[in-house]
């Protein structure tokens, strides 16, 4: 049975990772500071928590070192705003901890290391990006995920590192929290709803931005996992699950909850945000090598992401309470 590592695993894409490898029958242990959620009471049982904190190399290693696990999915990171306000402790978790899980993977022969990147490594106003575009990011966020990208394949050149890393648009789905200006579109719109209480997005109808569901982003995790190391020819790929508008995201809302109240009231600073972000994320080349297809596309998520705040609210309150 796979052993797994999943370092920052009680998050919103970790809590879906999990979920995805314990239906495949394997071994998941949690590398995190925090404890459990209550919203991963489901799993909690069947997953392994081992507490810590991952700039602390020996901390880490010790951990890598008694577990040996098959593969380490590396999904924790500083992000914006905080990224944004503390340069050096983004620095210093998003990059240095990336380093302790680059040379521990080494040290005790990990077979395979999936990281999660983003489209913030590109090169802002850029609306279609492929594998092959340019990565100038103005964030720090942005910058801290080029730099680890780079890093990888340096350890992949000089020690062999199976390092392989996925490019992620906004991810959306129930549970997911935080301040980004996308979830006012791609989340907070549809937990609204499902309240049936007002809304109103800060963006424009005709806002363009491409997403990915947390259902596909697991998939796609496992997936370059297995992915046969001669049919890959990058270490790091765009995924995506669709494209679509502020607008169409409205209109497949009301598909579903037709007395939903949702409106539009563009905010100038988070319009020129979104329209700065790639609207499209070209992953042919992981369709290509390794066979990737999103299973979610626009109408898929928004029922789905509706099905789960209906079917799991105990597990989704506390993140739309904080909406």
């Amino acid at each position: 049975m796979s052993e797994n590592l999943l370092i920052g695993g009680f998050g919103f894409i970790g809590c879906q990772l999990a979920r995805e490898l314990l239906g495949r029958g394997e071994k998941v242990t949690v590398f995190a500071r925090s404890t459990a959620p209550p919203g991963v009471a489901d799993i909690a049982q069947h997953v392994r928590h081992i507490r810590g904190d991952l700039t602390n190399w020996p901390q880490f290693a010790e951990a890598v070192l008694s577990l040996h696990p098959q593969t380490v999915f590396h999904l924790s990171a500083m992000q914006p705003p905080s990224s944004e306000e503390q340069l050096y402790q983004a620095y210093r978790v998003n990059v240095g901890g990336t380093i302790n899980v680059l040379e521990a993977v080494r040290l005790v022969g990990v077979s395979c290391l999936v990281f999660i990147s983003s489209l913030a490594t590109y090169t802002p106003g850029t609306p279609v990006v492929d594998d092959d575009s340019r990565q100038r990011p103005r964030s720090m966020y942005g910058n801290t995920k080029v730099c680890c990208e780079r890093l990888g394949e340096q350890y992949n050149r000089r020690y062999g590192v199976n390092f392989r890393a996925l490019r992620f648009p906004p991810v959306m789905g129930a549970g997911r929290a935080g301040e980004a200006p996308s979830l006012s579109v791609t989340c907070r719109a549809i937990e609204a709803a499902v309240r049936l209480s007002p809304y109103t997005m800060n963006v424009k109808p005709e806002t363009e931005l491409a997403a990915l569901y947390v259902k596909d982003a697991a998939r796609a995790l496992v997936t370059i996992r297995d992915a046969p190391e001669n049919s890959l020819r990058r270490r790091a790929y765009n995924v995506q699950s669709f494209s679509t508008s502020a607008g169409n995201i409205v209109r497949a809302i009301n598909k579903h909850i037709p007395e939903a109240r949702l409106g539009f009231s563009p905010d100038e600073k988070i319009v020129n945000f979104m329209n700065n972000l790639p609207q499209r994320l070209d992953d042919s080349a992981a369709h290509a090598d390794w066979g990737w297809h999103a299973s979610y596309d626009l109408e898929g998520t928004v029922a789905d992401f509706i099905a789960e705040l209906r079917t799991h609210p105990e597990r989704y309150a506390q993140a739309s309470e904080g909406t």
